[in-house]
């Protein structure tokens, strides 16, 4: 029985039509202003907030994995009127609920607004003033601790610093506002500034410090209340200045990096080969095209290890186009890759600022904006692979 269900499957399979790579849909038709950062809730459900034209917060839940439909969500800021969606980061909850920092043009402050139901229908929301300012929040990253409660990390730009906010409970009514890196000897800190939570639930943050000689990452663990930062806190930039650094961590917290080489104006790769990113630090180019790559970037991890990373991409077509990619590692240090265009259109300008995720069964989430069109893009891999169909039968073979 099992010979012949391999032949009817072979066969359907050989005359079945041919399974995109990736589907890619349209969320906001626009115009919108982009920005996005892209979360998965509890039912599996991708969750995107963005920037509209207009300079507000908006939050997107898709009603089914590959976004085709979904409902949107527009945020009114009680205290000041206004909201704005250029700095955000969004992540769920304890509770299941989307939460959103964000950085307030008004006040000038780091805010949070949290969602008092999972899909974030009926203008259920509460706002937080997690950081005063003035002229805090830019570059801002959210994630909740296993505790519950919220840890976020941004530039503070009057101070030009890397900056790290605890919420001592889960409602934020108190917080506790640290400095990890300030403005000293012209070296200024906390450009793309990331956050994520160790296995031992230990806050790590990353962000970029540049001076008019060079650039290189911050790289902290805060373990410790309040944060120890070690003399050693730098990932190089290995021989060359970077741009647009995204982290992710493995589960056993060593963090890779995807960045942008300025000088090669190419795609890059790096690694640490212990959580807190002492000793030998690892890189590599994994796109150095001619008209080159990088300029964006983001970074997660697929449930086996594997890197997977969206970036744009400048392509030699008619027209000229800049073009969503997506790296494929082979394994967790990236030895080996596939790479293959996810929205490439002739003349168009397409995959700026991707946000990435992985679902919870294991596909690939990406959300960025196309700059020509105006748009707000949702691009989803099958779960075995951004490369080819996703039924992997000849990969996995049959059933024995």
């Amino acid at each position: 029985m099992k010979t012949q269900r391999s032949l009817v499957l072979f066969v359907a399979l050989l005359f079945a039509p041919a399974v995109p790579a990736a589907t890619v849909v349209t969320i906001d038709a626009g115009p919108v202003a982009g920005h996005p950062s892209i979360a998965i809730g509890g039912d599996g459900l991708p969750i995107i907030a963005y920037e509209s034209a207009s300079g507000g917060l908006r939050l997107f839940r898709c009603n089914e994995p590959g976004c085709d439909a979904g409902s949107n969500v527009v945020f009114n800021d009680p205290p000041t009127g206004t909201t704005a969606g250029r700095y955000n980061s969004v992540a769920i909850g304890p509770d299941g609920n989307p939460a959103v920092a964000f950085h307030d043009p008004v006040d000038v402050a780091l805010k949070l607004v949290k969602c008092t139901s999972p899909n974030c229908i009926g203008g259920g929301a509460e706002f937080r003033t997690i950081d005063p300012g003035p002229y805090v929040s830019v570059d801002v990253a959210l994630a909740f601790d296993p505790d519950g409660k919220a840890v976020f990390a941004y530039q503070d730009s009057s101070q030009q610093a890397l900056m790290m906010a605890r919420c001592q409970n889960t409602g934020c009514g108190n917080v506790n506002i640290e400095v990890l890196a300030p403005l000293a000897g012209g070296v200024h800190h906390g450009e793309f500034a990331a956050i994520a939570i160790g296995e031992n639930g230990a806050p790590v943050i990353s962000g970029r410090q540049w001076s008019t000689q060079d650039t290189a990452l911050d790289f902290i663990v805060c373990a410790d209340t309040p944060c120890v930062v070690p003399p050693d806190a730098l990932f190089g930039a290995i021989g060359q200045p970077i741009d647009n650094p995204a982290m992710a961590l493995r589960s056993d917290s060593r963090p890779v990096f995807a960045y942008h080489g300025e000088t090669e104006d190419s795609l890059m790769f790096g690694w640490c080969d212990n959580p807190v990113c002492s000793g030998t630090r690892h890189s590599r180019v994994l796109d150095d095209g001619a008209l080159g790559a990088g300029a964006y970037t983001a970074i997660a991890l697929r449930p086996d290890g594997r890197p997977v990373i969206a970036y744009q991409k400048s392509v030699p077509v008619a027209g000229g186009a800049d073009a969503l990619y997506v790296i494929e590692c082979d394994d967790g240090d990236c030895v080996s890759w596939q790479q293959f265009p996810i929205d490439l259109q002739a003349g168009r300008v397409t995959g700026v600022d991707p946000a990435i995720a992985v679902g919870l069964d294991g596909s690939v989430l990406i959300a960025y904006f196309d700059s020509s069109a105006g748009s707000l893009e949702f691009a989803r891999c099958n779960p075995q692979s951004c490369n080819g169909p996703g039924d992997r039968v000849f990969a996995d073979g049959f059933e024995p």
